[in-house]
């Protein structure tokens, strides 16, 4: 297996969210994850079905993704990290 690249949150934050317009919710604490993905928030994707990109943090490649401006972002955020992407030139995405 490849390097792996782990995140946290500081003690001061761990186990609160911010909800924008709901306020400070408390949430069940994991001490640490692993990114599987980077989203870009200040790219927006206007591609119907774009290629695979990818990105470096610390040195470890990822595969990128940019913002999309649609309700189902979200939604298709969480369904990309369950199963992967079909990249439009054939090659599979994250998987």
């Amino acid at each position: 297996m490849g390097k792996r690249l782990l995140a946290g949150a500081p003690a001061a934050i761990c186990g609160l969210i911010e909800a924008r317009g709901v306020g400070i919710l408390r949430a069940d604490v994991v001490t640490e994850v692993q990114l599987h993905v980077i989203v870009d928030m200040g790219q927006l994707e206007t591609v119907r079905l774009p290629r695979h990109l990818e990105g470096q943090i610390l040195d470890i490649a990822l595969p990128r993704l940019n913002r999309v401006d649609g309700d189902y972002f979200p939604a298709a955020l969480i369904q990309y990290l369950k199963g992967g992407a079909i990249d439009p030139e054939g090659e599979p995405k994250l998987r």
